[in-house]
C-alpha cells in the first residue's frame, strides 16, 4: 500500500469521515504527541494539501501553524462567525453559512471571497482549511456546531457534527439544558424530585 492510499485509508474516502478526521486533529494537544504520532499527522496533512503520495521531512512549524489555523478555523465556523484566511499573497474570507430554511434537505455552503484572483497552493495551512471547507459542503456545511450548554457560568462549546436539530453535543448535555430551561421557567424542583419516588 502507497504512502497516499494509507494516509487516505486513516483519513477516510468520504467528505463526512474527512470533516470528523479534521475535527479530531484540531481537538488534538500537539506537544503531547509522540513522533510517530506527529508523522503520521504530518503525512495525511500533506496528502491532503499536495494530493501527492511523497513521503516529505516533518516540519513541526508548519504542523503547528496548520493546526492552529484549523482549529481557529473550526471554532469559528462552529459559532456562525467569519473566518479571515490568509494565503501567502492573498487573502479570503470565509462565511458560514445562512441558517438552513425550514423544511429544506440541504444548507448552503461555506463561502470564499478574495480581492485576488489566482489561487497558491503551496501553503498547507490554508489548503488544508480549504479542504476542510470543500468536505463541510459537500455534507452540509450547517452541521458544524459548536454546544451552547452553560454550566457554572462557563459554556461547553464541544464542536461536533449535529444532525437535523441536534443543538447539544450529547444527550446528557441536551437534557441539562431541558432541565435549566424548566427551573428558568420557574419549574418546581421539590414536586418534581417527589415524583420521581
Amino acid at each position: 500500500m502507497a504512502l497516499g492510499d494509507a494516509a487516505v485509508k486513516r483519513i477516510g474516502r468520504t467528505p463526512e469521515a474527512r470533516v470528523r478526521w479534521f475535527l479530531r486533529f484540531a481537538a488534538r494537544d500537539l506537544a503531547r504527541l509522540a513522533p510517530a504520532g506527529q508523522r503520521a499527522l504530518w503525512d495525511g496533512l500533506f496528502t491532503l494539501q499536495s494530493r501527492q503520495p511523497v513521503r516529505v521531512a516533518v516540519h513541526p512549524p508548519t504542523l503547528a501553524e496548520t493546526h492552529q489555523a484549523l482549529r481557529a478555523c473550526v471554532a469559528a465556523l462552529a459559532n456562525g462567525r467569519p473566518y479571515e484566511l490568509w494565503v501567502p499573497g492573498m487573502s479570503w474570507t470565509l462565511r458560514p453559512p445562512p441558517r438552513r430554511p425550514t423544511g429544506a434537505r440541504h444548507s448552503g455552503p461555506v463561502t470564499r471571497e478574495s480581492v485576488e484572483a489566482s489561487i497558491m497552493r503551496d501553503a498547507m495551512p490554508a489548503m488544508v482549511v480549504l479542504a476542510l471547507v470543500d468536505d463541510l459542503n459537500a455534507i452540509d456545511a450547517d452541521r458544524l456546531r459548536s454546544c451552547p450548554l452553560e454550566t457554572d457560568g462557563a459554556r461547553c462549546a464541544v464542536v461536533f457534527l449535529g444532525t437535523r436539530g441536534q443543538r447539544y453535543c450529547t444527550p446528557r448535555h441536551a437534557q441539562s439544558a431541558a432541565w435549566q430551561a424548566y427551573l428558568g421557567r420557574g419549574g418546581d424542583v421539590k414536586r418534581k424530585l417527589r415524583r420521581k419516588r
